[in-house]
């Protein structure tokens, strides 16, 4: 007998276990929490009236569109392994940006200054 094969002759130069069959750390991880929100979405509708409403979703999603949107873009970040802390300064900034910008809205004659939120030159 080899060093490669087994008792039965299998050949035994791949790993001792199976992955196939397997889920991953980051699979596991994604269907627990997508179970988690199934579960606290379906008690929410069991125990607060009028909860699973088209009208009262569309204004779940409506009133919490940016907490949704830098949600997605931070799990990307995480998933990809870049630990970016600087998520609530970006937001800041854009804030503090687009009242700059639109300070001074329909003062130019040019349409496109006008689009942006410059001020005449």
């Amino acid at each position: 007998m080899s060093r490669v094969e087994d008792e039965r002759g299998n050949n035994n130069t791949g790993p001792k276990y199976r992955s196939g069959n397997r889920l991953s750390n980051e699979s596991f991880i994604t269907l627990f929490m997508l179970g988690i929100l199934v579960v606290v979405f379906g008690l929410a509708c069991v125990v607060v009236p009028n909860f699973f409403q088209p009208q009262n979703i569309v204004n779940l999603l409506t009133n919490n569109w940016y907490t949704i949107v830098v949600g997605i873009g931070v799990t990307f970040l995480l998933i990809t392994g870049n630990f970016d802390m600087s998520v609530g300064g970006v937001i800041a900034l854009s804030g503090v940006l687009s009242v700059y910008f639109s300070q001074g809205a329909n003062v130019s004659q040019n349409p496109l200054a006008n689009g942006l939120g410059l001020p005449t030159v």
